[in-house]
C-alpha cells in the first residue's frame, strides 16, 4: 500500500517537471495543456492551479490569470509567492492597488520576499507614488544589494522625483555591476548627466553607449541634442542625421533636426524636417508650434488658417503643442497665452526648491542681477544699453548674467562697461548659476529673455532672489510661480487684465520700453535708388521681422497700395524664400511683385538712416512692432498700429502714445487701412505728423532716459521694500 502511494506521488512530482519544464523552455501552449491535465485528475494541486495561472499571465490573459491564481489561493492562502503573481497579473490589468495590496499581503508572510517587495516598488512607480516606491526599491535593494533592475527601477525613482544627482549615483553602480556595460544604462547615465548640464560628460556616456552598439539611434539622436546645447552644432547635426538614418520614421530626431537648423536661421530646411517629424507624430510635444512658427518665418500660408485654427485648439485642450512664443504671432488670446504659458513652465521649467528661503540682506546698495543671452548686437541690446549706464550708482549694484555669445562688437564692449559686474556663465548649469546669485545676495533677478531664443528660465526656477521679474525680454506672463512681477504701463496691461497674469504687473508712467537716447542714425548718404527704392514713389515700409506678416494684414497692404498709385512697399527681407512667398502672395492679390521692395540686413546706424526714405511705417497684427516701431519713432517716420488684446500686439500703440501721437492708433482695421490711404493722400498732413515726431525727441518722456530709469528703479525699490518686510 505504501509502496503504491510512494509510486503515485513520484509519478506526480514526475509529470509536475515535465509540465515545469515546458514552461522553463518558454513553450507555454504545452505547459497549459500539461497544467490543466494535471488539474482535472488533481484539482487540489497547488503548484499545478498556480503555475497555470502564471502561463496565463506570460501569454497576456490577465484576467484568466487573476481568476486562477486566486483558485490556487484558496489551497494554500498563505503562499508568498502565489500572491505576488497575483499581484504581477492586477498589475497587468492596471489595476494597480490591488497589486499593491497582493504584494503586501505576500510580505506579511514573507517579510524578506524579494520579488513582493521589488514589485511593489514597481507598482508604486506606476502609480506615482514615488517616495513608497524608493522605500520599497531601498528595502529590496537590501536584501540583494547587487540586483541590477532593482538599482535602475530606484534610478528612474529618484529622477521622477528630481533627485538626479542621486540618479546619477545609483546608475552608476547599476553599470558597475554590469559586464559589459549595457548600451541602455549608458544612455540613462547620459540623459541624467545632460539634465545636470554636464554636457562633457553626457557627450561621453552617449558615446560609450555608441561604441557598444553604434546603431543606437535614441543615443545618437540624445548625442545631437547635448551637442547643440553645448554649441557644437556641426557635430550635432551629424549626430541627429545618424539617428534618422538608422531609424527614419524617428519623430524627435527629425524635430531636433529641425529645431537646430531653425535657430541657424536655415528655415526651408527645418520645415522640411517639421514636415517630417509632424507627419510622423503630430503630437509630439511642441512640434506643432514650431512648425507653424516656420512656416511664418518663411510667409509660407499654405492652410494657415487651418493650422492656426487647430494649434489654438488644441492649447485650449490644454495639449503641450506649442512653445509659447509662437502664441505671440497668432491671434491668440490672454487666456490661452496664460494657459500654454502654465503648461510649457510646468514641463519645461519646473519650480526646484529655493535657494533663497526668507533670508534678510541688508546691503547698502540694492543689487540687480540682469540676466541675458543678448548682451551683444540685438534688438535689447539697443534698448537697454543706456538704461544700464544711467543707474544710479549709489543707490544700485549691477551684475550682468551673461549666456549668450560674445560677438566682440562695439555694443559688446558698451554694454560690459556698463555693469558694476558683467559676469559670463555660459559654461555654468543653471543650478549653479542661480548658486552664485544666491551667494552674492542678488536682491532682485531680472530675467530680460521670457521664453525667446536662448532663454534659460530654468535659473529663477531655483528661486536664487528675494524678487525675480520678468522684463522686455517676452510679452506675455511667465505662468511661473517663481516670477514675482511683470513690468509694463497701462496700455500695454490695461487694468482689469490682471487675471492673465501670474506676476504682479507694475505699470510705469509713460512706457514699458526703454530707450537708448545716445543711437544715432549714420551719415550714410545713400540716394532711394541705391536702397532700390523708386525716386518719387510713395514709400509704405514695415520692417518687422517677417512672422509677423499674417495673410490678413498682408490683404489690408495690397488694399492700401492698390488705392495708392505710385507707392511701394518696403519690407525686410529675411529669407529669399519668403521674399519669393510675398512677392507671389502680391501677384495673386493683383499687385504687381515689383511694388515689394526687400531691405536687407544693415547695421543699427545704417538702418536708422534708411528710414528718412520711408514715408509710413505700417505696423502688423496681431503682433506689433516692438523695437522696430521704437526705431521708426526716432527716426521721424508715422507709425500706423492697430493694437489687440493682447501685450504683444500693444507694444507700438504704447510707444505711439508716449511719443505724443496718439491719432496713429486706431481701433479697427477698417480704420487702419482708411488712415493709411488718406495719409498717403495728404502730404501736408503726413508732414506735420513727421515734425511732431521729431519735435517730440527733445520733449517727449519717451526719450528720456534718464527719467525712465528712476522710474524703473522706484519700482524695483518698492519690489525689495516689500520683499523684506514680508520677511
Amino acid at each position: 500500500m505504501y509502496n503504491n502511494q510512494s509510486h503515485q506521488k513520484a509519478a506526480l512530482q514526475d509529470r509536475l517537471n515535465q509540465a515545469l519544464a515546458l514552461h522553463q523552455q518558454g513553450d507555454l501552449a504545452k505547459a497549459e495543456k500539461a497544467y490543466l491535465a494535471l488539474l482535472k485528475t488533481f484539482p487540489a494541486l497547488f503548484d499545478a492551479a498556480h503555475l497555470l495561472g502564471v502561463v496565463y499571465m506570460q501569454r497576456g490573459f490577465y484576467p484568466k490569470a487573476v481568476k486562477q491564481i486566486q483558485k490556487a489561493l484558496n489551497l494554500n492562502p498563505k503562499s508568498a509567492p502565489a500572491l505576488s503573481n497575483l499581484g504581477n497579473a492586477l498589475r497587468g490589468q492596471k489595476r494597480y492597488e490591488a497589486a499593491l495590496q497582493a504584494y503586501e499581503k505576500a510580505m506579511i508572510y514573507a517579510p524578506d520576499f524579494f520579488d513582493a517587495i521589488f514589485n511593489a516598488g514597481i507598482v508604486c512607480i506606476e502609480m506615482k507614488r514615488f517616495e513608497a516606491a524608493l522605500s520599497y526599491m531601498d528595502s529590496a535593494l537590501s536584501l540583494q544589494k547587487n540586483h541590477i533592475q532593482a538599482h535602475l527601477q530606484r534610478s528612474l525613482i529618484l529622477r521622477k522625483i528630481g533627485h538626479y544627482e542621486d540618479a546619477l549615483a545609483t546608475i552608476n553602480i547599476a553599470l558597475s555591476l554590469q559586464s559589459p556595460p549595457a548600451a541602455n544604462t549608458l544612455l540613462v547615465k547620459g540623459n541624467l548627466l545632460s539634465t545636470l548640464q554636464r554636457y562633457p560628460d553626457a557627450v561621453q556616456a552617449y558615446r560609450d553607449a555608441l561604441t557598444i552598439n553604434p546603431k543606437f539611434a535614441q543615443a545618437h539622436n540624445n548625442l545631437g541634442s547635448v551637442l547643440q546645447l553645448s554649441d557644437n552644432t556641426s557635430q550635432a547635426e551629424q549626430s541627429f542625421q545618424s539617428a534618422i538614418t538608422l531609424k527614419p520614421d524617428y519623430a524627435e530626431a527629425h524635430s531636433n533636426l529641425a529645431t537646430l537648423q531653425l535657430d541657424q536661421k536655415r528655415f526651408d530646411e527645418a520645415l522640411a524636417n517639421f514636415d517630417a517629424a509632424f507627419a510622423l507624430n503630430p503630437d509630439y510635444n511642441f512640434l506643432e508650434g514650431k512648425r507653424l512658427y516656420t512656416k511664418l518665418f518663411l510667409c509660407d500660408w499654405s492652410d494657415y488658417h487651418k493650422d492656426t485654427k487647430r494649434l489654438l485648439t488644441n492649447v485650449e485642450k490644454n495639449k503641450p503643442v506649442t512653445a509659447p512664443f509662437t502664441l505671440v504671432a497668432l491671434p491668440s488670446t490672454q487666456a490661452m497665452q496664460l494657459s500654454c504659458n502654465r503648461l510649457y513652465t510646468a514641463m519645461k521649467y519646473p519650480p526646484k526648491t529655493p535657494l533663497w528661503q526668507g533670508e534678510a540682506y541688508k546691503h547698502d546698495k540694492i543689487r540687480i542681477a540682469y540676466l541675458s543671452a543678448d548682451y551683444h548686437e540685438h534688438p535689447t541690446a539697443y534698448l537697454t544699453a543706456d538704461l544700464f549706464e544711467c543707474h544710479d550708482r549709489a543707490a544700485f549694484e549691477t551684475f550682468a548674467i551673461s549666456f549668450g555669445k560674445h560677438d566682440q562688437s562695439p555694443m559688446r564692449s558698451r554694454l560690459e562697461n556698463a555693469f558694476d559686474h558683467f559676469i559670463d556663465v555660459a559654461g555654468m548649469s543653471d543650478k549653479n548659476v542661480a548658486l552664485m546669485l544666491r551667494e552674492k545676495q542678488i536682491d532682485i533677478a531680472v530675467d530680460l529673455k521670457g521664453y525667446t531664443q536662448n532663454a534659460r528660465a530654468g535659473i529663477l526656477a531655483y528661486k536664487p532672489a528675494p524678487v525675480q521679474v520678468n522684463y522686455l525680454g517676452y510679452p506675455a506672463t511667465m505662468g511661473a510661480e517663481y516670477i514675482d512681477y511683470i513690468i509694463a504701463d497701462s496700455t500695454i496691461i490695461p487694468h482689469g487684465q490682471e487675471p492673465f497674469y501670474d506676476e504682479k504687473i507694475i505699470r510705469l508712467p509713460h512706457c514699458y520700453q526703454p530707450h537708448d537716447s545716445k543711437r544715432a542714425a549714420s551719415q550714410n548718404s545713400a540716394s532711394k535708388a541705391e536702397h532700390g527704392l523708386p525716386e518719387n514713389a510713395f514709400v509704405f515700409c514695415s520692417f518687422n521681422n517677417s512672422y509677423k506678416i499674417t495673410p490678413d494684414i498682408f490683404d489690408i497692404w495690397m488694399d492700401i497700395l492698390r488705392h495708392k498709385e505710385n507707392s511701394v512697399l518696403w519690407l525686410l527681407k529675411t529669407t529669399e524664400t519668403a521674399c519669393q512667398n510675398l512677392s507671389r502672395e502680391a501677384q495673386k492679390r493683383g499687385i504687381e511683385p515689383s511694388r515689394l521692395i526687400f531691405a536687407p540686413y544693415v547695421k543699427q546706424p545704417d538702418h536708422l538712416a534708411r528710414y528718412r526714405f520711408a514715408d509710413l511705417f505700417l505696423d502688423t497684427a496681431p503682433c506689433s512692432a516692438h523695437t522696430t516701431a521704437s526705431d521708426a519713432l526716432w527716426a521721424g517716420i508715422p507709425v500706423l498700429s492697430c493694437p489687440t488684446d493682447t501685450f504683444a500686439g500693444r507694444v507700438a500703440a504704447s510707444l505711439l502714445r508716449t511719443a505724443g501721437a496718439q491719432e496713429l492708433v486706431v481701433e479697427t482695421m477698417t480704420d487702419y487701412k482708411e488712415l493709411a490711404i488718406n495719409l498717403a493722400h495728404d502730404p501736408d498732413r503726413l508732414d506735420t505728423i513727421k515734425q511732431k515726431l521729431t519735435k517730440s525727441r527733445e520733449t517727449s518722456p519717451l526719450y528720456d532716459t534718464k527719467s525712465y530709469t528712476q522710474n524703473l528703479e522706484k519700482a524695483f525699490s518698492d519690489m525689495v521694500l516689500q520683499a523684506r518686510a514680508r520677511d
